[in-house]
């Protein structure tokens, strides 16, 4: 993440000012800019459409809930997701509504975590 990415998200989509001007973020609670929380949202679902979800049969999403912020993202930082399925359900013979624990991290810390739950194509266990 460099502090232009950040910058360019948050000033069309969450324009405060700690996340948009350097001055006055140094002056703030994190001492630097940091990424929205909307901006980490994001990114933690880019990687998990590519590390997985692109990879399944994805009907649409069910649900977000649990977000947690531990820590921010900020510039310079390389981020890491991780997804850990933790129950699925079969709901018809061919859906099932799959529930993942998700985490967005740098260097071992986890930054974000969120559940979320998807209907997912499949087939009836027998």
């Amino acid at each position: 993440m460099t502090a232009e990415d950040l910058h360019a998200f948050a000033t069309q989509w969450d324009p405060q000012r700690f996340h948009t001007d350097e001055e006055f973020a140094q002056q703030g609670h994190f001492g630097g800019i940091i990424a929205s929380g909307i901006h980490s949202l994001a990114i933690f679902q880019r990687l998990a459409v590519l590390g997985a979800y692109r990879h399944w049969w994805v009907v649409a999403g069910r649900a977000m809930e649990n977000i947690q912020f531990h820590a921010p993202v900020r510039p310079g930082m390389e981020l890491h997701g991780q997804l850990e399925i933790t129950d699925i359900q079969f709901k018809r013979e061919d859906r099932a509504l799959v529930t993942l624990h998700g985490s967005l991290g740098c260097d071992g810390q986890v930054l974000f975590e969120v559940t979320n739950a998807a209907w997912i194509w499949g087939r009836a266990r027998k």
